[in-house]
């Protein structure tokens, strides 16, 4: 019923599986998710966060959160809502941009041009084979 209540609403889509293309096509985000927060600044483009009446930033995100949240326009009403998409979406007028920019560049892109799952099988080739190598050779000749 949740889901058909939302897939019923004008101006929604919904979507239950894979969102990725969704991002790839879009040309800007209104959303009130922390999971996207972030992931979607990977995309260099507009996103507008929407906050609650007495939302508390510092309560609901970590200080990384809060530096993300930050990245975002903000919406508190519907004319911002209308702001957002007429002048930045529509017009271009993207004053965050050169912000968002700097935040993807100091704290997203990989500072040794590996990316995170790469880094990932980088560590564990150094720490746990690399290191263990003799033990692994013992082990395997036994086999």
């Amino acid at each position: 019923a949740y889901y058909r209540r939302w897939n019923a609403l004008n101006y929604v889509q919904l979507e239950e599986t894979n969102y990725v293309d969704l991002f790839l096509t879009s040309d800007a985000m209104i959303h009130d998710c922390g999971s996207f927060a972030t992931e979607y600044l990977f995309l260099h483009k507009p996103v507008m966060y929407l906050v609650k009446e007495g939302m508390q930033v510092e309560t609901q995100f970590n200080p990384f959160g809060e530096q993300t949240f930050a990245q975002h326009y903000h919406g508190y009403s519907e004319s911002d809502i209308e702001h957002f998409v007429q002048e930045v979406v529509l017009r271009g007028q993207d004053s965050m941009k050169a912000q968002r920019e700097h935040f993807y560049k100091e704290y997203l892109l990989p500072k040794d041009g590996l990316m995170p799952s790469e880094k990932i099988m980088q560590l564990i080739e150094e720490k746990i084979w690399k290191q263990n190598a003799e033990i692994f050779a013992i082990l395997i000749s036994h086999l």
